[in-house]
């Protein structure tokens, strides 16, 4: 954490977290005591099954059918509506609390995103989307630079058919973790897209798609640079190979590598229409509260400092990338945000 301690925030959340916990307690009871009745329900209707149905062996599969479907109507009457407040009560009272207090002239939005059009226009993942979704948005001007930053879960389908005809959905991820939009420091007129370098994968799912990545791409060649560091961990590809090799300076490319080093994973980055796009894989959904089935919601000084840390990827970005230096005096972005 850069800003703040943790006993200090958490201290600042104060009656906030009392009123989580109420909520916390109300449902987890509702939860404990639904699954208490569908247990009970579910062998109910096995043994009336049994006792009744036995005889009927083709009817047998309808028992634990059955069971399921009572289990689920309990639990959306009366589990479901609470549990979501007590999520929406969480990310508005701990998560927004801290951003504001870390960041005050920045907007937390819990069920607002970065929205799949911008998604699109970064260029950065060219495979077809069938579901997308996107939450916690954080966005304000972080120095001199203005920056939006949310969770985003993208997928594609495909389906398979067995031998008696069924129809089985498949549904693969092209990305999942926080996606950044910022204001970058130099004009340019092209797009230049970086990309992890995975060669070792060539002959995977990469290399069955292949053939349309090259034609969606056909308008930005590979890009050769003299930093064989920089060329081993990505690839670049740009429309203007000068603009590229100007926008990818020396500084910006080892500055690259340290921030794909700090955060770990496999970041793609992309310079569209005056802006900087990151992508920023994650295994784990951020901004989460305690599990309803937890018997209390207790919120530590480990749990602020991690949330806060998710908090200040933004400001981290905008440091990493040196953003907020204006090259040739190029004013703050005054851009309008689209958010879904």
């Amino acid at each position: 954490m850069t800003g703040p301690h943790a006993p200090t925030l958490l201290a600042a959340l104060g009656t906030d977290l009392d009123e989580i916990e109420a909520l916390h307690g109300a449902v987890h009871a509702k939860a404990v005591r639904a699954a208490t009745l569908g247990v009970g329900g579910a062998l109910a209707i096995g043994l009336g099954a049994f006792a009744f149905l036995a005889p009927l062996t083709r009817w047998w599969p309808v028992a634990p059918v059955a069971a399921v479907i009572v289990g689920a109507i309990g639990y959306g009457i009366t589990v479901s509506p609470a549990a979501s407040a007590y999520k929406a009560a969480f990310k508005t009272k701990v998560v927004g609390r801290l951003v504001a207090l870390r960041y005050p002239a920045a907007r937390y939005a819990p069920f607002e995103g970065i929205g799949e059009a911008d998604f699109r226009a970064s260029r950065l993942f060219e495979q077809g989307i069938d579901r997308y979704a996107c939450e916690d948005l954080i966005e304000g001007m972080f120095g001199a630079t203005h920056l939006r930053i949310s969770e985003v879960h993208a997928e594609y389908k495909t389906q398979t058919t067995n031998s008696k005809g069924q129809t089985t959905t498949h549904w693969h991820t092209i990305f999942r973790g926080w996606f950044a939009i910022a204001d970058f420091n130099k004009h340019f007129n092209g797009v230049t897209i970086v990309r992890p370098d995975s060669a070792e994968s060539m002959l995977g799912a990469f290399g069955q798609r292949l053939q349309s990545l090259g034609r969606a791409m056909s308008d930005a060649k590979l890009v050769a640079l003299e930093d064989p560091e920089f060329e081993q961990a990505f690839a670049v590809y740009g429309t203007d190979q000068v603009e590229a090799r100007y926008l990818l300076s020396t500084s910006l490319m080892r500055r690259l590598l340290d921030y794909r080093n700090r955060v770990g994973g496999k970041v793609h980055v992309s310079f569209v229409d005056n802006h900087v796009v990151l992508a920023i894989p994650s295994g784990t959904n951020a901004f989460e509260p305690p599990s309803i089935w937890a018997a209390k919601a207790e919120v530590s000084e480990g749990d602020v400092a991690g949330i806060v840390e998710q908090i200040e990827l933004a400001e981290g970005i905008v440091e990493a990338l040196n953003l907020n230096t204006r090259i040739w005096t190029k004013p703050p972005s005054s851009a309008p945000t689209t958010s879904s």
